[in-house]
């Protein structure tokens, strides 16, 4: 299977110089968790998650209104092409601790985004869970003794 077969073609992007709380309402109304960040061309150069604008534009001391996309994104995305085999975007996923891989076609442009999503619903079950083990595995903490931990509504003691 290739990327361009298992793909979301739908990525919201944005350019560098768009405003911070415009990329949040994006992300809001399209449900989207990532943003890719784009240049004129259409390549990405860039991407924004939900948890970058929660930690580094919420907790800045420059107002989210002062704020572009450009200040606060990743550089560099992980990108793979659209005939990139999904075992090679998998081992992609793994060697870089990451969820998603932008697809980009021979110019380097945007064409969609492989996701752990896309991995489960294309890939057997067996495949992806090792896959989502490791990822999900790098936000494994543990509290402090005599702390809690919470799921979902119940907290629980943390033992010594």
């Amino acid at each position: 299977m290739r990327a361009r077969e298992v793909m979301n073609q739908f990525v919201p992007h944005v350019g560098v110089d768009q405003n911070v709380k415009d990329v949040a309402r994006l992300m809001r109304d399209e449900g989207a968790g990532c943003v890719c960040v784009c240049d004129e061309q259409g390549v990405p150069v860039g991407v924004i998650t939900d948890r970058d604008i929660v930690v580094r534009a919420c907790v800045g001391e420059t107002a989210l209104g002062e704020l572009n996309a450009g200040s606060i994104m990743t550089e560099r995305p992980v990108v793979c092409g659209l005939d990139t085999d999904l075992e090679q975007v998998q081992q992609t996923m793994h060697v870089h601790n990451i969820f998603r891989v932008i697809v980009v076609d021979e110019r380097g442009v945007l064409r969609g985004a492989v996701s752990l999503a896309e991995i489960w619903h294309h890939q057997n079950a067996l495949a992806a869970s090792a896959l989502s083990r490791k990822l999900a595995g790098r936000h494994l903490r543990l509290a402090r003794p005599g702390g809690h931990f919470v799921i979902g509504r119940h907290s629980f003691p943390v033992r010594p």
